[in-house]
């Protein structure tokens, strides 16, 4: 007695794409989550470094870092001094002040955390560098070039979130273009080269203009390349001044 296969009904069909779409619905729900997560998270680091900048400034008269008395409160031989000349003087990520400026942060109690201060070789997190939110391969450092920024920036104290893994650390580029975005619009103007948040890549994507061939009006015309999904940023926010 010949004996028919029993397949899916339509209804049966029909539970099973719903299934399937609410599982894609999810995971694309929970990835939008993540980046939201991730960006807030580097928002919030940047004005805590902010608010903890200004408030050493009120407290010693002097920037973290760049304070030339600060083995005068915390002792010879626990901390570094600066050079007192107003600016974070670093523009590498293994630069004596930049160090220093994550130690008497922590030995002001503006900041969490513990940093020696010691270049040792490599930026490492928890001990001279802090962890950055966005992800395992990124932090912060400061950044006080002496000269212009670039040539078109007046100087200034800025933090920078980018990858360690070099030693000049802003080279190390982890932003992905559209976080990047969703990060200015948050603390700026959304304009890639303009006002107190910048970013850039040196090899010239990220942004449709390359910063260093800058000037003019065309900064004012520069935008994130959010259409080149695997474009990476290092980000500069302006801590006491805007770029532009």
């Amino acid at each position: 007695m010949y004996r028919g296969e029993k397949g899916f009904t339509l209804v049966e069909l029909s539970i099973v794409i719903v299934i399937i779409g609410l599982i894609v619905a999810g995971v694309i729900g929970g990835q939008a989550l993540v980046r939201q997560a991730k960006i807030k998270g580097v928002v919030t680091e940047v004005e805590k470094y902010r608010v903890a900048l200004n408030s050493f400034r009120l407290e010693y008269n002097a920037l973290p870092g760049d304070f030339e008395n600060a083995q005068s409160f915390w002792g010879a031989g626990t901390v570094t001094n600066g050079d007192g000349n107003r600016l974070i003087s670093a523009v590498h990520m293994n630069q004596v002040e930049n160090l220093a400026a994550f130690e008497h942060l922590t030995m002001a109690g503006l900041i969490e955390g513990t940093y020696n201060g010691v270049w040792g070789g490599a930026g490492e997190i928890g001990v001279n560098i802090p962890r950055n939110p966005y992800s395992q391969s990124t932090s912060f450092y400061f950044y006080g070039d002496p000269a212009p920024l670039w040539g078109n920036y007046s100087r200034g104290n800025s933090i920078v979130a980018s990858g360690f893994s070099t030693n000049q650390g802003y080279n190390d580029y982890q932003i992905n273009v559209k976080d990047a975005y969703g990060i200015d619009v948050k603390l700026d103007d959304g304009k890639p080269l303009l006002g107190s948040v910048v970013s850039y890549n040196h090899t010239g994507i990220c942004t449709t203009l390359n910063i260093f061939g800058a000037s003019g009006t065309d900064i004012n015309d520069s935008e994130y390349r959010v259409s080149n999904p695997t474009d990476v940023c290092s980000m500069h926010f302006g801590l006491n001044y805007t770029f532009r």
